[in-house]
């Protein structure tokens, strides 16, 4: 099993085995070192490799050992209650483009685990953002129209599915669960 320090076993390394990558032993000669073997050093790694750069991913542990081992999985444009704020401070192309990456960055993640035939558990799922407390139903009808007007496929909801009740929630459909060691072991 392994540790971090904040939080002891996970999931996804307990579920996908591979070992560590061996050491390096020479020097290398690359165009980008890459730092940490999660799903942003990973990520950065295939599109630089893919756009003809010498990379190396240096990795203290295993592949998805980190942050990104102890995940909730999902691949989400959905992050808290942002959007009504991008469209506060950034105007409504700001939370259109903030949006847009993300939303391309779930299509991006998709195309390459189709591209290299990895079962990864890929399920579309929808996303959700709740509050238990009434008094802020307003601040995610807010987030839902602001959501909503960047783009997003986002609604106020009441009912999530969840075992407990929810005063509202918004929720952006079309969004992502995966096993992300997996996903990652194919792109390492």
């Amino acid at each position: 099993m392994t540790e971090n320090r904040h939080v002891k076993g996970s999931y996804w390394l307990e579920t996908a085995p591979g070992g560590p990558r061996p050491p390096l032993t020479e020097d290398l000669d690359v165009d980008v070192a890459v730092i940490g073997a999660g799903i942003a050093g990973l990520s950065a790694a295939w599109e630089l490799t893919r756009a003809g750069r010498r990379v190396a991913v240096l990795e203290a542990g295993q592949v998805a050992a980190g942050v990104t081992g102890h995940t909730t999985a999902k691949l989400t444009a959905l992050h808290t209650l942002i959007y009504d704020k991008l469209r506060r401070t950034r105007g409504p192309e700001g939370a259109r483009l903030y949006a847009r990456s993300q939303s391309e960055a779930i299509e991006r993640a998709a195309g390459i685990a189709d591209e290299l035939g990895v079962d990864c558990d890929w399920e579309q799922r929808s996303a959700y953002t709740y509050v238990r407390d009434e008094s802020r139903v307003e601040e995610l009808r807010a987030e839902a129209a602001a959501a909503r007007e960047a783009g997003l496929p986002a609604s106020f909801v009441t009912e999530t599915g969840l075992p407990f009740p929810v005063a509202g929630a918004v929720r952006v459909t079309g969004q992502a669960q995966f096993h992300p060691r997996k996903y990652l072991l194919a792109l390492a």
